[in-house]
């Protein structure tokens, strides 16, 4: 008995092309967006270690020029971290070296919430509806993208925030992916200043108390425990919101009792 391990596949006729691998078939769908989301990841080191080698040379410029550097850096920043050619933290280090705590903060949050928007806005552009739409084409995932950004502006804001707060998910990424499933420009705009506002925050004091400028300093031990726990805590609240959406759309509803037929006389 010869053993044919191809009996199983369907079979294909004369001149007719294979179907393509299911996810082979996703990654045409979404066109662009898998490139601009490896692109996005990947960029921001480049910048950080560009600017390694012009940090010394800026940040006097910078500091120099008072209210005219702290517009110079917001709008420099805005546009490089918007086209996730610079990573956060190398931006939150400078501009607490350079502006101090008490400047240097709202100089950051500025500049983020201008690369932000310069993020979605390319993504949008980009990418379009594409993966919205191949997530329309499976309920399940249409149901939790609905249920975690399709909802009241309050939830999609409360969302977001959850997403930003966690210092182990880049920036520039999140940016793509927010804009790709389609949330709100204005729960967009909002969550992420209130969400990437604790983690700046931090390291712009951190930079603003340093002796020497070095963005190859590594963070404190507590830090990345804070981090690993903040990233867990958001990704269960997010998780837990998919499966209770998924647990209440799949659920069959109880049959209606059927009306008693009162006895004939």
């Amino acid at each position: 008995m010869r053993l044919r391990f191809g009996a199983m596949d369907p079979p294909v006729a004369a001149g007719e092309a294979k179907p393509a691998h299911p996810i082979r078939r996703f990654f045409r769908k979404i066109g662009p967006a898998g490139p601009v989301a490896l692109i996005v990841t990947a960029m921001p080191a480049v910048g950080t270690l560009v600017l390694l080698g012009f940090a010394s040379r800026v940040w006097p410029w910078l500091r120099g020029h008072g209210w005219v550097g702290v517009a110079v850096f917001i709008v420099i920043f805005a546009v490089l971290n918007g086209f996730a050619l610079m990573t956060t933290y190398a931006n939150s280090l400078l501009a607490g070296w350079t502006f101090k705590f008490a400047v240097g903060l709202p100089t950051v949050l500025a500049s983020l919430a201008g690369a932000a928007m310069i993020g979605y806005a390319l993504t949008a552009r980009i990418v379009g509806h594409r993966v919205q739409d191949v997530i329309a084409e499976h309920p399940r995932w249409e149901i939790v993208r609905q249920a975690l950004i399709g909802g009241s502006t309050l939830r999609s804001f409360a969302i977001v925030t959850l997403l930003r707060l966690s210092p182990l998910l880049p920036f520039e990424t999140t940016n793509a992916v927010l804009a790709m499933c389609g949330v709100r420009p204005l729960p967009y705009f909002a969550g992420t200043i209130v969400g990437i506002a604790p983690r700046v925050a931090a390291v712009v004091w951190a930079a603003s108390t340093m002796h020497e400028l070095t963005l190859e300093r590594a963070p404190h031990p507590l830090t990345l425990v804070a981090g690993l726990a903040i990233t867990a805590a958001s990704l269960l609240v997010v998780t837990i919101v998919a499966r209770h959406a998924l647990h209440r759309a799949c659920a069959v509803p109880a049959p209606a009792p059927s009306p008693s037929v009162p006895p004939q006389v």
